[in-house]
């Protein structure tokens, strides 16, 4: 097994394990994004060290500024795939009531918007995709409808995909970016 194949499956541990206590503590609400973040800042780490293993191997001059962002994209590929399947199973199997949270959230905010009369109105006429006859439980109802079709599993799963793999490419053209002139002076 490679050393970065290594580091791959130690950074999937970390961050299983840390999703886990985040969920056990009771904080898995409030440390949601700091569980985005980390997923970030694995990726940028597994990246930074693909290059760092390639250039102790090879000289600057065996490869080029185009090889590296995909050899980096490559090598985050596999911590993507099996953060997101974990995700999918953690939100459908181990962690459900997280949606009923995020729905029950949504429906309670937008609740509290037609609470004010004069507030509605004023959101139904900025707001275009909002028509003029709807009533504040359509409002409320239509909050809900988005917030549970957002919860399904497989619109989670494409969307964590697209993110992680968006934010993949844009940082192994930083991390390349980086390395070669900061490491490879």
């Amino acid at each position: 097994m490679t050393r970065i194949r290594q580091l791959t499956i130690t950074f999937i541990l970390i961050w299983i394990l840390a999703k886990l206590g985040v969920m056990f503590s009771g904080n898995a609400v409030s440390a949601f994004g700091f569980m985005v973040l980390l997923n970030l800042l694995f990726i940028l780490l597994i990246q930074f060290f693909f290059l760092h293993f390639k250039y102790k191997e090879i000289d600057k001059l065996e490869s080029n500024f185009l090889n590296d962002p995909v050899g980096t994209m490559r090598a985050a590929a596999n911590y993507i795939i099996v953060i997101v399947v974990f995700s999918v199973a953690y939100y459908t199997l181990i962690d459900p009531s997280f949606d009923a949270f995020r729905v029950n959230e949504a429906a309670e905010f937008a609740q509290e918007q037609v609470n004010d009369p004069e507030y509605f109105e004023e959101l139904k006429r900025r707001n275009p995709t909002i028509p003029p006859e709807t009533t504040a439980d359509e409002y409320v109802e239509n909050a809900r409808q988005q917030a549970m079709w957002f919860a399904k599993w497989h619109i989670r799963a494409g969307g964590s995909l697209l993110v992680l793999v968006l934010m993949s490419a844009f940082n192994s053209v930083f991390v390349t970016l980086l390395f070669r002139k900061v490491m490879l002076k």
